[in-house]
């Protein structure tokens, strides 16, 4: 299977950390306590240098089926490492 370009560089990091990689090669799922988390990348299979490559995180309640937090990332040439991301989604879901 062929992943996007941000999966493709946090593989390691989405297997290591329980993620689930979706087949179509650009979403990878978690599910945390009560929350659904899935990003979503854009890109496709190679890096574009394009200055708008862009990827979606989501966060929703899985009992209310609610989303509590949508954000698009706009990229540079820099692909943002996914341990700062993390970071970022369990700070989110803490403050709910």
């Amino acid at each position: 299977m062929e992943y996007s370009y941000f999966i493709k560089r946090n593989i390691k990091f989405f297997n290591n950390n329980g993620y689930i990689l979706y087949p179509n090669g650009s979403q990878v799922y978690k599910r945390i306590g009560d929350y659904d988390v899935l990003i979503t990348d854009y890109t496709g299979k190679k890096l574009s240098l394009d200055l708008l490559i862009i990827f979606e995180l989501w966060i929703k309640n899985n009992i209310t089926d609610v989303l509590i937090f949508r954000k698009m990332y706009k990229r540079t040439f820099f692909c943002p490492k996914m341990e700062k991301i993390d970071k970022e989604i369990a700070k989110i879901i803490e403050e709910f």
